[in-house]
């Protein structure tokens, strides 16, 4: 029981990290289009310069968006405690991976506590399938 409270613990910490971290990534992205928006245009007067970096901002934003709306959607499960949400931090997890240095941090910590739950789930010997039987 005492490891159970213990995966259930890290559960939490998991789905906190998967929010601070999605929303800190949104709102530092959209901060970054907001000033490049309020400066580029007074740099840039060519009007194909202004498409391009419009093109590009969007592009990023939109990204942003894909990659971490998953996971902010992850950590709200975790916190509540959902069946699917350990499964999608997992998964996120990995692709995670790439984020050096904080998302490879979260993804890793993902994987292990996917795999503790998966292990503690789990019977530890073959007379413990008979005996719950």
């Amino acid at each position: 029981m005492a490891n159970q409270v213990n995966i259930d613990q890290h559960k939490k910490i998991l789905g906190t990290l998967y929010i601070v971290f999605s929303s800190l990534n949104i709102v530092i992205v959209l901060m970054a289009a907001l000033i490049i928006s309020a400066v580029v245009p007074n740099y840039v007067h060519d009007f194909e310069s202004l498409l391009a970096v419009k093109i590009v901002k969007y592009a990023v934003i939109t990204l942003t968006l894909v990659l971490t709306t998953p996971a902010l959607i992850a950590g709200i499960g975790l916190l509540y405690k959902k069946d699917w949400a350990l499964t999608l931090a997992f998964v996120i997890g990995i692709i995670g991976l790439l984020g050096f240095p904080i998302w490879t941090f979260i993804g890793i910590y993902s994987i292990v506590i996917f795999i503790m739950s998966q292990n503690s789930s789990r019977p530890k010997q073959a007379t413990d399938l008979t005996a719950n039987g």
